[in-house]
């Protein structure tokens, strides 16, 4: 549904659903509404239901309040790495919905907000040309946090002791997370690249 956030929305429903309805609770949708708390800002005229602006963005509360706060976090932690944004693209198909488009401008009213047309094809679009020539992607950002378990000298401050272990006459500490590549670093393609060096816990390894 493409929602006009200033006049009330048509939404269209098959004839076979007003027919169910009206079998099941022998009384029509109009009927049905009145008994409910959206008498005055539902009506019901035919096959159609018009929606007030206002109750149709409730509908769209939950998410769009997710994805702000989702792109408040990643602004932020893009800021704490010493990264510079100006802009925000937006795509996929939800970026079609003037709800979102609109709030996105307002919450982030200091950056440029940009919204191809046809923005439910922009990803596909993408893949297609990214298939083409994987040289158009030149940076990824991580999207996890990459390492492999180590065994360090054991410190009673830092490790827990279920995790102690004597090895050679040593307090060990085993399953230790050593990172290798953190979440959200930029990762530039053909050129970054991670060496851990290790040395053997036992003499026998």
């Amino acid at each position: 549904i493409r929602v006009d956030t200033s006049t009330k929305v048509t939404i269209s429903y098959p004839r076979a659903m007003y027919e169910t309805y009206s079998k099941a609770r022998g009384k029509e949708i109009a009927e049905g509404l009145k008994a409910t708390n959206f008498e005055k800002s539902v009506i019901n005229k035919g096959d159609k239901l018009r929606v007030d602006p206002s109750l149709m963005k409730q509908f769209f509360r939950t998410p769009v309040d997710s994805i702000i706060s989702h792109v408040k976090q990643l602004l932020y932690a893009s800021k704490r790495r010493g990264n510079h944004i100006e802009a925000i693209l937006m795509v996929g198909g939800f970026s079609d919905s003037p709800i979102l488009h609109e709030r996105v401008k307002r919450e982030f009213s200091n950056m440029q907000v940009i919204c191809p047309q046809d923005a439910v094809l922009a990803v596909v679009k993408g893949a297609v040309m990214y298939g083409l020539n994987p040289q158009l992607i030149k940076e990824r950002i991580c999207p996890r946090t990459y390492g492999i378990t180590v065994t360090v000298p054991f410190d009673n401050r830092r490790h827990p002791d279920k995790l102690k272990s004597i090895v050679e006459q040593r307090e060990v500490c085993t399953d230790v997370f050593k990172i290798m590549a953190k979440k959200g670093e930029p990762l530039i393609v053909g050129q970054t690249s991670y060496e851990i060096i290790c040395n053997p816990s036992r003499s026998t390894d």
